[in-house]
């Protein structure tokens, strides 16, 4: 079966993402390379950034086996999401310009739905596409519906609760891949950011509880 015009614009832009880096894509170099006009672009997308966040959704694929091993080491939902975000901090604050285009992008809330699009749209070339649909819609959960994800857990008891761990869990997280992502920064500096951002994430979640 013949690809479809969004598979390919989005498996071109991928390509480019891991050949370039992300911060020189263009709607002309991805035009060029499929030798298609800009046009074909914006009948499948609204715009180059939310093409680039379709392209970039792979880029969380590698969480999936972060979660199953969390998993297999505690079922309370409180526990599960600390450990996510911290694991997403270790695997994003060193290519945070990519992970920006998820987290940063004015698309982020609309996620949930274009992570269930991207899989429908490759289920033909993702192994086991109805597996890691299911993981990847958890983690959506978590990072992109996290207030839903933390009613879901026993100790948080009031509506005030789950609204500031939510809302400080991901200004901290943004807030600093938002930092990063503005410069290179050396590998200690990112290390520091690390250790300083589970610092505050046990700090919030300790307070709420």
């Amino acid at each position: 079966m013949q690809p479809s015009t969004k598979q390919t614009l989005i498996k071109a832009t991928y390509d480019l993402i891991w050949e370039q880096g992300i911060e020189g894509i263009t709607i002309r170099k991805i035009s060029s390379r499929l030798s298609l006009s800009s046009a074909a672009l914006y009948r499948h997308f609204d715009n180059l950034s939310e093409l680039l966040t379709y392209a970039c959704i792979k880029f969380l694929e590698p969480c999936i086996e972060d979660y199953k091993l969390i998993e297999l080491n505690t079922d309370n939902p409180l526990d599960i999401s600390l450990r996510m975000w911290s694991t997403l901090a270790k695997r994003s604050f060193y290519t945070p310009q990519i992970f920006s285009a998820l987290f940063l992008s004015p698309y982020r809330a609309k996620l949930p739905e274009i992570i269930q699009d991207y899989y429908c749209i490759f289920a033909q070339d993702v192994f086991n596409v109805e597996e890691t649909l299911h993981y990847m819609q958890i983690l959506a959960h978590i990072f992109f519906q996290n207030r839903a994800y933390l009613q879901l857990c026993p100790p948080l008891s009031s509506e005030k609760s789950i609204d500031t761990l939510s809302d400080l869990t991901f200004y901290t997280y943004s807030g600093m891949l938002a930092i990063l992502a503005q410069k290179e920064y050396p590998v200690a500096e990112v290390e520091e950011m690390l250790e300083k951002f589970d610092a505050c994430l046990m700090h919030i979640y300790n307070t709420e509880l």
